[in-house]
């Protein structure tokens, strides 16, 4: 048996049990700035001196802690175990199980309701674990259906009732515990159990101990529990349907912080220790419910409303300002058309090698790495899942769809004021994609298997179809109801279709139902033949399974700039000619995420004046597309100015800027190339959206150096939370892979913050892996290399990984 080390020491024991000393955030050991200038009363409150002996999670916290350091205790096997308690507590034990009414190998019950879970845990950093009691209020369906399944991939120590320890069955195995709840063969509808464990670090609890390469020290731990992952920390019934409330108390080194789902209602400090409690009154499912402990500091937007918060790391580049501006926008947006936000405040957690982001209930955990990226990839995709997702809850996992496809149409929505300036009405469904043969409900996969892109972009697909067939304010109504109807509980696909029969019809309502779990997607084609005065164009939808609600909108505009239109459905085709000067805009709405398919770059782009003007005030969604779709647009300085700078939104221009690129590539006379760089500084130097890979090598180093060169030096020396954004998007340029590796390997080597580093990194393996950046010179291969292989050896990120063996195998070919 293995000796796990301990919690604490015996002699801290003694301080922790007389210790009574509340910590005030506002001034604490960790930074706590309040926006508002004055500080919220359940964080900053003093309590009065009490002579009532320190608890933790409801017992006595020198007994509690005493009590789980045990070598016994704490080394106990995880293997498959069927233990009984003293013959004189336990019940009476049955031959059979089926009926719920004794402990048995096999399947138990889930005949009853969770009402509350109570977790105290106190974080062992050495052992990379959390030492745990657990309370869990439930009610039972049947009181004589005593037994009762639980989802555990805990270390049980004991179970008991009242006192008295249960009979419990573990099988580590399929991660179940089952536990009669009868004492003394008295059975009882409303139990409360007691459990102690010991959770592991594991994929729902995460350890995340900084690499030699991350200049930000301070260690984190945090769960994640979607989908099946949460019971790697919590002894729970981690059925999505089974909404219950949650409280945790953490304790922790006296200069760790805490933060959770809910209201922080204590915080105090014994010693060198910190026990923070964390209460959520309302009801949630398992799988949002969450905690993060570690060198964590928090600053605070109480301005509005609903309070903010913003958890970080120490040192971590953040522009605060901007990131509570983006949120509160993106609310505004989201309140305006789903209802009043559920809960009273929303905080964001940045994390360390967090897989991606999470919409912990109130509390979202992201990545460090995806906070500078725009609000659909940061914000407003675990934003949308406060209401669906958290207030309305899936009622199985197979219903994924509706919160991860209505999340991924209404992140959408939140880049309209970047993708639809105008604001013309684009539903912006050419940002979305999907793989066709993935179902958006595939009752096949298990787990994280079903987390393709069907539920998601699929998902937005279909949903977006039903919005622009039945209207805004139809749609909308619909989800409000649904948010009504289920609020505080679960939805599953079958109700949740019904809600748009009404809308839809019966025929069309029966068609969402069965396209659900197809694995298909409507293929789109189109040719276009030069004929005398412009061009033949055929198009059509290869659509067999009917996978289309609403059809294809095809729009074809004319030299004179007037538009006829026509729409295309499934297994549909027509012929359709575009007079020369004109162009062919298909699903200028932006409702099918394909629609590019339909588009040949002969008639994508219009040549005449008035063509040209109607194609900067009709439709982004178009323009992005034709930008897209087409090179060798652009006929002069003068045209490119006069287009580029009325496209509707930042996806279009950027398209525009790099051909215009590609063209100032191809030039070697001087004057010519003046002219061209005139043309393209205004956009370029625009505030520009800090995508990092853009490759804006094209454009030349020289060009780069002229334009932003001195800007590039002064940020790469002095990187703020406020420049980062700026200095990502100077990343895109190329000023030679020379002066790229004097900049930027010293500050991936040793840099002042992780986003820095990995953008470094990943603009460093860029050199190598985008066509556009100039090539590494010859003599500079093996240092490039020594650097990248070096890196490899210390990367623990996977993406970053997986680019630097690529760019060691393009330099070693």
């Amino acid at each position: 048996m293995q000796k796990r080390s301990s919690v604490t020491s015996v002699a801290l024991l003694a301080v922790l049990a007389s210790c009574d000393e509340d910590i005030n955030l506002a001034t604490g050991s960790t930074s706590a700035i309040v926006r508002s200038g004055r500080d919220s009363p359940d964080l900053a409150r003093r309590s009065k001196p009490s002579n009532e002996p320190v608890t933790f999670g409801g017992f006595p916290r020198a007994e509690y802690l005493e009590s789980h350091i045990s070598p016994e205790r704490i080394g106990r096997a995880r293997s498959r175990e069927f233990r009984l308690p003293p013959a004189r507590d336990r019940a009476p034990l049955g031959t059979q199980h089926d009926d719920c009414s004794s402990v048995t190998q096999g399947r138990g019950c889930r005949g009853y309701d969770a009402r509350a879970y109570r977790l105290a845990t106190s974080i062992d950093w050495t052992a990379k674990q959390a030492v745990s009691r657990e309370r869990i209020d439930l009610v039972l369906d049947d009181p004589n259906k005593a037994v009762i399944e639980l989802d555990a991939n805990v270390d049980i120590q004991s179970i008991s009732r009242r006192g008295v320890e249960l009979a419990y069955e573990v099988d580590a195995d399929a991660e179940l515990l089952w536990v009669d709840t009868r004492v003394d063969g008295s059975a009882r509808r409303r139990v409360r159990l007691s459990i102690e464990f010991v959770a592991r670090e594991s994929a729902g609890l995460i350890f995340a101990d900084p690499p030699a390469t991350d200049p930000n020290r301070g260690r984190t731990m945090f769960t994640h529990s979607e989908p099946d992952r949460g019971k790697d920390w919590l002894v729970a019934n981690h059925t999505a349907s089974d909404r219950a409330r949650f409280s945790v108390e953490v304790d922790v080194d006296r200069s760790d912080n805490v933060v959770a789902n809910g209201r922080r209602v204590s915080d105090r400090v014994c010693g060198d220790r910190r026990t923070v409690r964390y209460a959520f009154w309302n009801t949630a499912p398992t799988y949002t419910m969450a905690f993060a402990a570690g060198k964590l500091e928090v600053v605070r937007d109480r301005s509005g409303p609903i309070a903010l918060e913003l958890w970080h790391r120490p040192g971590l580049l953040v522009d605060h300002d901007e990131h509570f501006l983006e949120t509160k926008r993106v609310l505004t947006e989201f309140q305006a058309v789903l209802g009043p936000y559920p809960w009273r405040s929303y905080a964001v957690v940045l994390l360390p090698q967090f897989p991606g982001a999470m919409e912990n209930v109130g509390v979202s955990f992201v990545s460090e790495n995806l906070h500078f990226f725009p609000a659909y990839h940061a914000y407003a995709h675990e934003l949308a899942h406060q209401w669906f997702g958290d207030l309305v809850t899936i009622a199985t996992p197979d219903d994924l769809w509706i919160k991860e496809g209505l999340a991924t149409l209404l992140a959408l929505d939140a880049l309209r004021h970047t993708h639809d300036e105008q604001d013309t009405g684009s539903f912006l469904g050419a940002l979305n994609y999907y793989n066709p043969a993935d179902a958006i409900v595939d009752r096949e996969l298990q787990g994280l298997e079903k987390y393709t892109t069907g539920p998601y972009g699929k998902a937005a697909w279909l949903l977006t179809q039903i919005r622009a067939s039945i209207g805004e304010d139809a749609f909308f109504g619909i989800l409000r109801t649904v948010l009504r109807k289920y609020r505080f509980d679960a939805i599953g696909t079958d109700a949740f279709v019904e809600e748009f029969r009404d809308a839809l019809g019966d025929k069309r309502t029966d068609q969402f139902r069965r396209v659900l779990e197809l694995h298909s997607g409507p293929e789109a084609y189109a040719d276009a033949v030069e004929i005398e005065g412009g061009y033949r164009v055929e198009v059509g939808v290869d659509d067999p399974e009917r996978t289309l609600l609403d059809p294809v909108e095809l729009t074809m505009i004319d030299a004179k700039g007037r538009a006829s239109q026509l729409t295309l459905g499934s297994d549909e085709s027509t012929v359709l000619e575009i007079e020369h000067g004109g162009y062919f805009a298909p699903d200028e709405r932006g409702v099918h995420t394909n629609a590019s398919m339909l588009l040949p770059p002969e008639v994508a782009f219009p040549a005449s004046r008035r063509a040209l003007r109607v194609f900067t005030r009709r439709s982004p969604t178009h323009q992005a597309i034709a930008m897209w779709a087409t090179s060798g647009t652009f006929t002069s300085p003068k045209q490119f100015s006069r287009v580029a700078r009325r496209l509707d939104g930042v996806n279009s221009r950027m398209q525009a800027e790099l051909q215009a690129c590609d063209v100032l590539a191809t030039i070697t006379d001087e004057k010519k190339r003046r002219g061209w760089i005139r043309a393209l500084e205004p956009l370029l130097r625009m505030p520009h959206e800090p995508w990092i890979g853009l490759p804006y090598g094209s454009c030349g180093v020289d060009t780069a150096w002229e334009l932003f060169g001195d800007e590039f030096l002064e940020m790469s020396d002095n990187l703020t939370g406020k420049s980062l954004p700026r200095w990502i998007y100077l990343l895109a340029y190329d000023y030679g892979p020379s002066t790229m590796f004097e900049i930027l390997a010293p500050i991936a080597r040793e840099p002042t913050a992780e986003a820095s580093r990995y953008a470094a990194l990943y603009r460093l393996t860029g050199q190598v892996l985008t066509p556009s950046f100039s090539p590494i010179p010859a003599d500079d291969t093996a240092k490039w290399l020594e650097f990248f292989r070096d890196m490899l050896d210390r990367e623990t990120d996977f993406s970053l990984h997986w680019r630097l063996e690529r760019a060691i195998e393009a330099l070693e070919a």
